[in-house]
Formats: C-alpha cells, sequence, structure tokens
C-alpha cells in the first residue's frame, strides 16, 4: 500500500475535478 496521505491526496484531486464537472448542474454546491 502506498503512502496513506498520497492516497489521500489523490482522493481529493478526483473530488476536486468531480466537483468542477458537477458544478453547472448543481450551483447549490457552491453557495
Amino acid at each position: 500500500m502506498s503512502d496513506p496521505s498520497a492516497v489521500l491526496d489523490d482522493l481529493r484531486d478526483e473530488s476536486d475535478a468531480l466537483d468542477r464537472l458537477v458544478a453547472p448542474l448543481d450551483p447549490g454546491r457552491w453557495a
């Protein structure tokens, strides 16, 4: 298993990318 902090960083990057993709569909998330 890789470094847990690195895994968390990867997950956070994925989450940020998903947020940018869905933001136009769900503007309430950016309130």
